[in-house]
């Protein structure tokens, strides 16, 4: 019979002598997530080489030639520029910039670029002229939200400015006893009454609210169609000015999203936003709704990426909040292939902090991710869907990706002309990096998309690249002692 485990206590800590079998148990390769979960070791190192790509919204403090260089080499993968809040000008000068600073870095890194179509939000002005000056709206009070722009940078608890450029019918849009939400649902107000220049509404939930605040309205929809001609002009200078990826809010069906590719280049990937005025109502539901749409996309071998509020409180702090941080962590954990910060850099004071912060959580959750339970049921998933069948593609995929595993690979090789075989690696969520060699930049910055993906853009002499070399081939692995 095994001798009991020893416990013995010194300075108010434990230490515990297990016996060999029993440290065995628990030193063995995990069969199941709870016995993966036990095993977590918050002493273990983070991956050096982060898996989730970061997308960073361009803002004001950090749009130079200067500052956007040391956004990148702070780990930005993916530059958004939000058409609602960026003049077209400025988009123009930020591409060259970006483009120029991505031939002159000697780590020879790819520097996506993805363009927002979200239409041009109604937004609440500034209170004393600050944006980060914030007031307190009590439940039960009154509130007038008016249209004159005298009140623009002069807002108070008791009036507030909103902006009615792109929708200048807004007033006649709402009537007594709907719902306005401000800052994605934080306030709630109910319309009493509306004049020529101003909606009169009761405060049915109050809280903080600063400038520049988001106003959602209760027909979404009529305001969408007002500024669907503007969409389209967007659309188009998304496709002259070569962007890499365009999201976009207009994604009720899918023939909005064939009309997008219509009037974009072939090349252009498009990738519709979820969002919904549900959310404000059922709250408590979106963790289901993300982890849904994350794991169908998984299955279906489609990127997916997270956003909105996911480190909020950096616009005004250095640091985080836990809960936010589980929020990015889970994130990665659920399956999504990057994660967008939007205020946070656009508006916050610390965009490079922000950064660096995601960049830390994303590698921490990384290394927690039970990878041999992740692709079983991957398998599984793909096997159960009807009409389904192996392709060249996910046989060389899925071959790749076990031979890392059996071996302990810190790495896959794979050499690819249009990114095909490194993405379908990527779809069997390899537990190490995939670097995808290629002489096409725009196929490096595809790879930005997919999780796992570190492209490597080869410019030397064609040596690597023969003639009898496939379009798309595994290179190698790569062991380390």
């Amino acid at each position: 019979m095994a001798a009991a485990p020893l416990i013995t206590t010194v300075d108010s800590s434990c230490n515990v002598l297990f016996d060999k079998e029993y440290n065995r148990m628990w030193t063995a390769k995990p069969t199941s997530r709870l016995a993966h979960a036990s095993q977590l070791d918050i002493d273990q190192v983070a991956l050096p080489a982060r898996q989730t790509s970061i997308l960073c919204t361009l803002g004001d403090s950090w749009s130079s030639p200067e500052d956007l260089e040391k956004m990148i080499h702070t780990g930005m993968n993916v530059l958004v520029l939000n058409m609602s809040m960026t003049p077209r000008d400025t988009c123009k000068r930020v591409i060259e910039d970006v483009r120029k600073i991505e031939e002159s870095l000697n780590f020879n890194p790819c520097v996506a670029i993805a363009m927002d179509m979200t239409a041009a939000p109604v937004r609440t002005g500034l209170f004393d002229g600050m944006s980060d000056l914030e007031v307190v709206l009590e439940e039960g009070g009154k509130l007038e939200l008016t249209t004159d722009e005298a009140y623009m940078n002069k807002c108070t608890a008791q009036k507030i400015y909103i902006d009615t450029k792109y929708f200048p019918q807004l007033i006649h849009s709402v009537h007594k006893g709907d719902r306005i939400h401000i800052d994605d649902g934080t306030i709630c107000l109910i319309v009493k009454d509306t004049t020529f220049d101003s909606i009169n509404c009761l405060i049915e939930e109050g809280g903080s609210i600063g400038g520049y605040k988001r106003v959602t309205l209760p027909r979404e929809r009529l305001y969408q169609h007002s500024v669907y001609a503007n969409y389209i002009k967007d659309l188009e200078f998304a496709g002259e000015c070569g962007v890499d990826f365009v999201f976009t809010s207009f994604s009720e069906n899918a023939s909005f999203i064939k009309d997008a590719r219509d009037r974009l280049p072939p090349g252009v990937k498009i990738f519709s936003k979820i969002e919904t005025r549900d959310a404000f109502k059922n709250s408590e539901k979106i963790f289901k709704l993300q982890k849904h749409i994350i794991g169908r996309c998984n299955v279906a071998e489609k990127p997916v990426f997270v956003i909105d509020q996911l480190l909020e409180t950096m616009r005004m702090k250095p640091r985080p909040t836990r809960a936010e941080t589980s929020d990015v962590a889970n994130a990665v954990l659920d399956g999504a292939d990057s994660i967008i910060l939007t205020v946070e850099t656009s508006w916050g004071k610390y965009p490079f902090e922000t950064v660096e912060v995601a960049d830390q959580i994303c590698r921490e959750a990384e290394r927690a991710i039970f990878h041999d339970a992740t692709r079983s049921e991957l398998k599984i998933c793909r096997e159960s869907r009807s009409h389904w069948a192996y392709t060249i593609k996910d046989v060389t995929g899925i071959s790749a990706v076990e031979a890392a595993a059996s071996c302990n690979a810190k790495a896959i090789l794979v050499i690819t002309t249009t990114g095909v075989s490194a993405i379908s690696i990527s779809a069997s969520r390899p537990s190490c990096s995939v670097i995808a060699i290629t002489r096409d930049i725009k196929v490096g910055r595809l790879c930005y998309a997919y999780r796992g993906l570190h492209p490597f853009v080869y410019t030397g002499e064609h040596a690597i690249f023969q003639p009898s070399t496939p379009p798309s081939t595994v290179l190698g692995i790569i062991l380390m002692p």
